[in-house]
């Protein structure tokens, strides 16, 4: 038996012999009280009171089997036949605060400067409530607040340069990107470079097994060069001392020449490599390099392109869980290094899914008009 009742609620009986089975489907309601009061479960546990009492069961068994008392039982039923309805009236409550206009000044205050706090705004503002009430209001229009990015400020030359790289290689699709060499250098120090979360209870925050311990002395730290392409990570190689160019061509003459040809692109196929604008790669002596080997095609990539290169995506998978223990040395973190290098080959799909989107990162940095993209 499917019946109707009035405020939007639907009650399917099922009666076979002393089981009785039902569904309650409530509907969206305006003018009925919020919060739990109305929620799913609370209207489901009053449409199974009535189908208990529709099929013939006495209110007194009906609380035994609900658990709710009898009087309640009796007063929905009785709001059922008299209204039709399982809903809570809205109540009076305690009036707001704010009013319509100052709720829309917040939001507008809000969208002009998202990185200001509701502290901040109801001050600014002199709204008559307390920065909890403003908070309330930012939330009711479903903005969260939220530990925003963390980018370089990009100047107007900068985003021209990088809206033009994204335009060039629009049309690029994986067939081309996935023959691409991505190269990159990371610095890896033997402090880990990011803080963890901690589920800690009230109170507690310099408590010692919630304090993250960080040794400012002593530390020490070793420079990589690496690269990668779709297939998985390629070579990586530790540098010691200062990197200028000339130590540049002798890691593309020696590191990534021969592991290129035997690990991804054979002869006589280009190389199409990355790299960034630092100085090292643009010095004199690594264009003089590259003009004596066409073999290798190197992109002309724009300024400021990290979010551009997978690779650097790469490194933060490597220091995500960063840490060398106790020993502090150069060492230790090159033995790290490389563990965490080859536990990502291992796992080739890592390196697909970064070269994979290219195509939205070039698509990213168009829509922002040279802008970040969110990678």
């Amino acid at each position: 038996m499917r019946r109707a009742l009035p405020g939007g609620l639907f009650v399917r009986l099922v009666i076979r012999e002393s089981d009785v089975r039902f569904t309650l489907i409530p509907l969206y309601l305006e003018g009925m009280a919020t919060g739990r009061a109305n929620s799913v479960e609370v209207i489901s546990e009053r449409g199974r009171i009535i189908g208990l009492w529709e099929s013939g069961m006495p209110t007194r068994e009906i609380a035994l089997t609900t658990g709710v008392s009898q009087r309640s039982v009796q007063r929905w039923i009785k709001r059922f036949e008299e209204e039709g309805s399982l809903h809570t009236k809205p109540r009076s409550g305690r009036p707001r605060v704010t009013t319509p206009v100052d709720d829309a000044r917040i939001l507008n205050a809000v969208e002009d400067q998202p990185l200001t706090s509701a502290v901040h705004h109801t001050r600014n503002l002199h709204l008559p409530c307390h920065p909890c009430t403003t908070r309330r209001r930012i939330h009711e229009a479903n903005i969260q607040c939220y530990i925003p990015a963390t980018k370089e400020n990009l100047t107007q030359q900068q985003r021209e340069c990088r809206l033009g790289f994204a335009l060039q290689y629009l049309q690029a699709d994986h067939s081309f990107w996935n023959h691409v060499i991505f190269t990159d250098e990371k610095y890896f120090s033997s402090v880990e470079a990011r803080a963890r979360h901690c589920w800690r209870r009230g109170n507690t925050r310099y408590h010692e097994e919630n304090i993250q311990e960080r040794a400012r002395s002593g530390r020490v730290g070793v420079n990589f060069w690496g690269w990668m392409w779709a297939e998985g990570p390629g070579e990586l190689v530790s540098l010691s001392g200062r990197f200028t160019g000339k130590e540049y061509v002798k890691v593309l003459e020696d590191v990534l020449l021969p592991t290129v040809r035997c690990m991804a692109i054979p002869h006589p196929h280009p190389i199409i490599q990355v790299h960034d604008n630092s100085p090292v790669h643009t010095s004199n002596v690594v264009k003089k390099w590259l003009e004596q080997h066409p073999e290798i095609e190197a992109i002309n990539w724009p300024p400021k392109g990290c979010d551009l290169n997978p690779i650097e995506n790469l490194w933060a998978i490597m220091v995500r869980d960063w840490d060398v223990g106790e020993q502090r040395t150069c060492q230790a973190i090159e033995t790290k290094a490389f563990d965490v290098w080859e536990s990502i080959r291992r796992r080739p799909n890592i390196c697909q899914n970064l070269v994979k989107c290219m195509p939205e990162r070039i698509n990213e940095v168009i829509y922002a008009n040279g802008g970040w993209s969110s990678y």
